[in-house]
């Protein structure tokens, strides 16, 4: 793995502030999140979408992956369980 080195002359990487902080491990759950929804069925946009959808305050997530397992297991289309629980 590299790693920055200002003595060895690297630059920092600069993101704009628009941008705002990124977590790693966030974006390590959601992309873990958005694979089990694609891999159930759902459209790669649809997954995005609920894979990234918070709880208020950031505390947690919304959809229950589980219940959407579930619903999907019971003969319910990708789709439908996702605007059920989205």
């Amino acid at each position: 793995m590299t790693r920055f080195d200002q003595s060895k002359g690297d630059t920092p990487l600069v993101v704009p502030e628009t941008f705002g902080t990124i977590d790693p491990v966030r974006l390590k759950v959601e992309g873990w999140r958005m694979r089990r929804l694609v891999a159930a069925g759902l459209d790669v946009e649809g997954a995005k979408a609920l894979a990234e959808r918070t709880a208020d305050e950031g505390q947690g997530y919304q959809v229950d992956l589980h219940r959407f397992d579930q619903m999907v297991a019971a003969g319910c289309p990708p789709s439908l369980a996702a605007a059920v629980l989205g």
